[in-house]
C-alpha cells in the first residue's frame, strides 16, 4: 500500500479495477491536471488519439496490406 500511495503522491493517477464493481481512481485531491502524468500501460493505449490516414478510411484492408508490403519490402 505504501508503493501505491508513493506513487499517488508523485502525481500518478491509478485506476483499480475489479469485477462486477465500478472502477476507482486514485489520485491527490485538488491536483491539476498540468502535474499529473499519464496513465501506465493499456490505459495510455487506450487514451492516446489515433490518427486513421484519410486513404485508409474508404479503401480496401487486403489492397492496405498489399501496399504498406510493396513500401516496405519493394516487392510487387
Amino acid at each position: 500500500m505504501d508503493k501505491i500511495l508513493a506513487r499517488v503522491n508523485a502525481g500518478e493517477d491509478i485506476i483499480i479495477t475489479h469485477r462486477y464493481r465500478q472502477p476507482v481512481k486514485l489520485s491527490l485531491v485538488g491536483d491539476n491536471d498540468s502535474n499529473k502524468k499519464e496513465l501506465a500501460g493499456l490505459k495510455a493505449f487506450d487514451a492516446h488519439k489515433k490518427i486513421h490516414p484519410n486513404k485508409h478510411k474508404t479503401a480496401d484492408l487486403k489492397k492496405i496490406y498489399k501496399d504498406h508490403l510493396e513500401e516496405k519490402y519493394g516487392a510487387r
